[in-house]
């Protein structure tokens, strides 16, 4: 089923961002990968840079994130989907939580689905 494909793509990006595996992110998308955030445009060098520094402010910071409620089109080579994304962020010395709405499309290529653009909104 390609939905669940797709979804597990999302699954995949974030959980590397958790882990810290942030050269992941490069596999899982496309290389004109572009991420709409808070008013901000960013790409896979944008984004890991932001997340190294989080990593050099807070060290032992362990993060886990959930993504929940897809809705997932597919159509031949292309794909979108829309879902509920939440994180949180556990340091020494305080716990963080976020919550975002989020869309985010993709094509197939060579086989696999690759993450083209994602929109991010935090929840209000």
């Amino acid at each position: 089923d390609d939905s669940s494909l797709v979804e597990q793509v999302v699954k995949n990006y974030f959980k590397a961002i958790a882990d810290g595996e942030l050269d992941q992110l490069y596999k899982l998308s496309t290389e004109d990968f572009v991420l709409y955030e808070d008013g901000l445009i960013w790409n896979n060098d944008s984004l890991i840079k932001t997340l190294e520094g989080y990593h050099k402010m807070l060290p032992g910071a362990v993060m886990s994130n959930q993504q929940k409620n897809f809705e997932t089109m597919v159509d031949c080579n292309i794909a979108s989907t829309r879902y509920a994304n939440s994180a949180k962020m556990v340091t020494p010395d305080t716990t963080f939580t976020f919550k975002w709405i989020e869309s985010a499309t993709f094509i197939k290529k060579d086989g696999e689905w690759k993450l083209k653009f994602m929109h991010s909104t935090v929840v209000k």
